[in-house]
């Protein structure tokens, strides 16, 4: 039975597979490489669509909070620490009390699909929503449009991203978490500026 049990080396090399291994599994779990590579298009597809459709992703969801004490200027305070945390204000507009930031390229990249057939990057951009009803509280409503651009002809320009793009129903849990992290600067932002916030649904 000994001359079975495996040598150091042959036990290093097991290990350095296993390790190879896992490391490929974890990536493969975000999206499925070797299919990406070697799978035809309704099969990449389809992958895609199952980690879109499944738990990796779900539809956005708002991030809300209400202000019992009304701060003037808030738009103001809003869109400032949206500046500060790298999100470009597009416009303001304070008749319907909302902030649009510009499109962001996130860096959140797909393998070719049946779509689009040379890769796509996630773009998205944040809508920022503020009601003031008199002399009731002020609830702020975070929200994010996401798309999918190809990747060898998308840019953003001063109108949005130009290319080939498709808009996505769903988000990607990094992408939410950082939604809800941003609501969460914004919040403490306006309560840095006198009012009182209390998180909502």
């Amino acid at each position: 039975m000994a001359a079975d049990r495996p040598s150091r080396r042959g036990r290093a090399e097991l290990a350095r597979f296993l390790l190879k291994t896992a490391d490929m599994n974890q990536r493969d779990r975000l999206f499925p490489r070797r299919l990406a590579l070697g799978a035809s298009p309704a099969v990449i597809a389809g992958a895609l669509a199952t980690m879109l459709s499944g738990g990796c992703a779900h539809p956005p969801q708002a991030y809300v909070f209400t202000v019992p004490q009304p701060t003037n200027g808030a738009l103001d305070v809003l869109a400032k620490q949206l500046e500060q945390d790298g999100h470009k204000v597009a416009r303001i507009d304070r008749k319907a009390g909302e902030i649009a930031s510009l499109w962001e390229d996130t860096h959140y990249k797909f393998r070719e699909t049946a779509d689009l057939e040379h890769g796509t990057n996630i773009y998205l951009r944040y809508h920022v929503f503020l009601e003031s009803p008199a002399g009731a509280a002020q609830t702020v409503r975070l929200t994010a449009d996401v798309q999918r651009c190809a990747a060898d002809s998308s840019y953003i320009s001063g109108a949005g991203v130009s290319g080939t793009c498709i808009p996505m129903k769903r988000m990607v849990p990094s992408h939410q978490k950082a939604l809800d992290q941003l609501g969460q600067r914004l919040s403490a932002q306006l309560v840095a500026t006198g009012g009182t916030s209390v998180r909502g649904g």
